[in-house]
């Protein structure tokens, strides 16, 4: 069953991220990584009239760091956090659905199994907390990457989730969202800007202009405890012939983060 059309709130999230998604959780968290200024979070909130111009609520650049923005989700018949998984998923394979949330990095099941990680909350920040949404891959990668393990050879590896998007979907009479910045109210969105047909995207930007043409992959390193070098994995991109890359290097050189299942805060 693919995504249903048409959320109350959608949020985007582009660039070097680290993403705490797990299916049932009373929260998922968004975070930018403190040891990558560079990537640091660019957080807007737009407002979209069903007739009429976009327009932009609020717009943080060089954010504190420490802040945590926490969107308040009540009465929807989604009560917790789900991840968009439709049926078998084949790490590799093109024929898989394209919003599935499985094409995302998963730091637990794709590249650290037998070790799980544990985030380094210190090390992550600002954070976007949202108690009810779906998620689910919003665009792929172009090309494919390949994934090398310490001082093994490159393995294919695919391609992967570029943007990740969460739904919240406003399908009762008394649906609501309160955005916060800390214990500041920022935002109320409720159901009459659902019968209105007004809608909301809040992006969380963490996209860099470095054209180096080398993966900040490894960054996510920097943000997760008592991990030994000689365990961490790089990534690289595949030759694409005719197409040339964004930053001027083919293979191409893609900007995207990973996902957890261990929180990031409490």
């Amino acid at each position: 069953m693919p995504i249903a059309p048409n959320p109350t709130i959608a949020i985007i999230c582009r660039g070097l991220v680290l993403t705490s998604v797990k299916d049932g959780e009373s929260f998922a968290d968004i975070g930018a990584f403190k040891a990558s200024p560079c990537h640091r979070a660019v957080i807007t909130v737009k407002k979209v009239p069903s007739a009429g111009e976009e327009e932009t609520v609020f717009h943080f650049e060089a954010l504190d760091a420490d802040l945590l923005f926490h969107l308040k989700v009540e009465k929807t018949t989604r009560s917790s956090i789900q991840r968009y998984m439709p049926g078998g998923f084949v790490r590799g394979h093109d024929d898989n659905d394209e919003n599935d949330f499985r094409w995302f990095v998963d730091i637990d099941t794709d590249l650290h199994p037998d070790l799980r990680p544990q985030p380094d909350d210190t090390k992550v920040g600002p954070i976007l907390r949202v108690n009810s949404a779906l998620f689910y891959a919003e665009s792929l990668t172009t090309g494919k990457m390949k994934i090398k393990r310490g001082a093994g050879q490159p393995e294919d590896f695919g391609r992967v989730a570029q943007t990740v998007g969460a739904n919240i979907y406003f399908d009762q009479l008394h649906s609501k969202a309160v955005l916060m910045r800390g214990d500041e109210v920022l935002l109320t969105i409720d159901a009459c800007d659902a019968v209105k047909g007004t809608t909301y995207v809040i992006e969380f930007d963490c996209e860099c202009d470095d054209n180096s043409g080398r993966s900040d992959f490894d960054t996510i390193y920097t943000a997760l405890k008592d991990l030994p070098a000689e365990k961490q994995v790089t990534f690289e991109g595949v030759l694409i012939p005719g197409i040339q890359a964004e930053v001027g290097t083919n293979p191409q050189v893609y900007c995207y983060g990973a996902n957890t299942g261990q929180p990031i805060s409490h």
